[in-house]
């Protein structure tokens, strides 16, 4: 360049001419004057077509380079922005300084399909995300909202598959530093919560023998205030049930100004020494110190009647009435009867004093009987205990017999043996089963007597038998202590003559006398009926025949169970049933 006023200007241009020569024209200007500037450009002739660009493609694909020769190019379609991954496999890529990076504390479990931060695996194919670790130390994941606002907070959520940003899900979260919601007026600034949105709260251990723990103003034991555990709440500290007192070793239990009412039943202790219970001094409203007494106490708002005297809490009673108890003595009872006072024996009540005595046998109650079959002629006898039936011959007319009969067998407990022996078992008001003493003569049928009372032998009565003629038997329900058992085997009478068997005869619905018919003929000419059988259990034993003597169709049923099956059908003339009592049900000993 001159100076300011000039430029020197050069132009070129290049072309190709149609002959394919390339034509340079140049125009050299020196000392141009800074108003005028001419240039003359000689522009060339149009050359031969280049390779240009393959044909074809489609939209959206790109031109790039199909292999090393020149002008070799494609149509291909776009891909992703190139690179080498870093770090290791499962380990999610990032932007480390303008390269591919990975991380083994920040992974991807394909199996698992979980993102995992730290160390450790999912346990399973539900946990979504996995954080660990290995420190001495806290290990956390936290979430911060650094707003100060008057509604911040921050806040962990787990929603219902039913749930929604207001419905069915669980809260944990921490208040800002200004928080005053009106909506949630139960926390305040810097509050921690937790709450349930929609459900129950449940919070607990599953581990038995493990506790649920309360604690205030630290984490050290000494600042536990509650535990709840498998047997229940335990307070550590004492419950205050309202708020006043001084404070100090004296401080009220309980210092209301209003009328309160406190259920159940209530132990209380000194304040100052929670744990070891001590006395209490109750004061009136002057501060002076009260007592309770009958007179003072307060009184029961409806009186009550014990024994026939009114009770209402103002004043001791003394009872008019006479008790029976257990036992030999008691201080606290005037006028009483005490059972351990009394020899054993059947207890025996005088009407005109109310006064209990031991009764005495053949004289206040028939002793146990003891058959003999003395003589062939003459009545029956019972003298004292001894009941004598003489074998009488047979007679006519088909209705007297000649019996034979061993002598009962009689063991008691309670009380006196016979030449039998007692009964083994404790009559201690807890034991139920007795075994007779002897063996040898367990045959016929069991009779049992409590206290002088015949008791029932069937499953729902008062006795079983384990089986006939075992010498076992059990009681319903365990006599009291003292009571006199006594257990009779009495051996079937057997007989060389005529039996007279009484005849009935029903047409229409009848119920067996146990202890009278023997022998029922059913006419059912006007219609069928029922003859029902009387309890099994009361007539063990017995036998009864029922039969249907009419030609008519009506049918004659026998109820009962009979050899496990309920009922029995007599639906032909002559049709017969003959039953026989096993003490439970009845067995079909014979029909046709």
């Amino acid at each position: 360049m001159a100076d300011s006023s000039s430029v020197d200007v050069n132009i070129i241009t290049n072309a190709v001419d149609a002959s394919g020569s390339t034509v340079i024209s140049a125009v050299q200007s020196n000392n141009v004057q800074s108003s005028v500037a001419t240039a003359t450009v000689v522009t060339g002739g149009v050359g031969a077509n280049g390779v240009g660009v393959p044909t074809g493609g489609t939209t959206g694909q790109v031109l790039a380079k199909s292999s090393n020769t020149d002008y070799a190019t494609a149509w291909v379609a776009q891909s992703g922005g190139g690179g080498t991954p870093g770090g290791s496999t499962t380990q999610v890529q990032f932007n480390n300084a303008g390269v591919f990076a990975g991380d083994s504390m920040f992974a991807w479990d394909n199996t698992n399909k979980a993102l995992v931060l730290g160390t450790g695996s999912p346990f399973n194919s539900t946990v979504n995300l996995q954080v660990g670790g290995s420190a001495n130390t806290t290990i956390q994941s936290n979430v911060q909202n650094t707003n100060s606002g008057t509604s911040a907070s921050s806040d962990w959520v787990a929603t219902a598959d039913t749930g929604s940003d207001t419905t069915n899900y669980i809260d944990m979260g921490i208040n800002s530093s200004t928080y005053s919601d009106a909506a949630y007026t139960c926390s305040a600034a810097l509050d921690g919560y937790l709450y349930n949105n929609g459900g129950n709260m449940v919070i607990g251990t599953q581990t038995a023998t493990k506790t649920i723990k309360f604690h205030t103003g630290g984490t050290l034991a000494a600042n536990l205030r509650a535990t709840i555990s498998d047997t229940g709440l335990s307070l550590v500290t004492p419950l205050a049930l309202a708020s006043g007192g001084t404070g100090s070793a004296t401080q009220n239990f309980v210092d209301l100004t209003t009328t309160q009412t406190v259920g159940g039943v209530k132990t209380f202790s000194s304040a100052n020494a929670y744990g070891t219970p001590a006395s209490i001094t109750l004061t009136n409203a002057s501060g002076t110190a009260a007592s309770l007494t009958a007179g003072n106490a307060t009184k029961l708002a409806t009186a009550r009647t014990i024994a026939g005297t009114s009770f209402d809490g103002s004043a001791n009673v003394t009872l008019a009435n006479k008790f029976i108890v257990q036992g030999t003595t008691d201080a606290g009872l005037t006028g009483a009867q005490f059972l351990g006072a009394l020899g054993t024996g059947l207890l025996k009540n005088t009407t005109t004093t109310g006064v209990l005595s031991t009764a005495v046998a053949n004289t206040d109650y028939q002793a146990p009987i003891t058959l003999t079959t003395t003589g062939t002629s003459g009545a029956a006898t019972l003298i004292s205990n001894t009941l004598n039936i003489p074998q009488y011959s047979a007679g006519g007319g088909g209705n007297t017999t000649n019996i034979t009969t061993n002598t009962t067998k009689i063991d008691q407990a309670g009380g006196g043996t016979t030449t039998y022996g007692a009964l083994a078992g404790l009559v201690n008001g807890s034991n139920t089963v007795y075994t007779v003493s002897n063996g040898a003569y367990v045959t016929g049928s069991l009779s049992v007597m409590l206290n002088g009372q015949d008791q029932a032998l069937s499953s729902t009565g008062d006795y079983v038998e384990t089986a006939p003629g075992s010498g076992t038997f059990t009681f319903a329900i365990a006599p009291p202590t003292g009571s006199i058992i006594i257990a009779q085997y009495i051996t079937s009478a057997t007989s060389t003559g005529n039996i007279y068997n009484p005849i009935s005869t029903k047409t229409t619905a009848y119920t067996i006398s146990g202890a009278t018919d023997s022998y029922i003929r059913a006419d059912a000419t006007s219609g069928a009926f029922n003859v029902t059988l009387p309890t099994a259990s009361s007539f063990t034993g017995f036998e009864y025949i029922i039969k249907k003597t009419d030609v008519s169709a009506n049918a004659v049923t026998v109820v009962g169970t009979i050899d496990g099956v309920t009922n029995y059908l007599l639906s032909t003339q002559y049709k017969y049933l003959r039953v026989r009592s096993n003490g439970t049900n009845w067995d079909n000993v014979g029909n046709n």
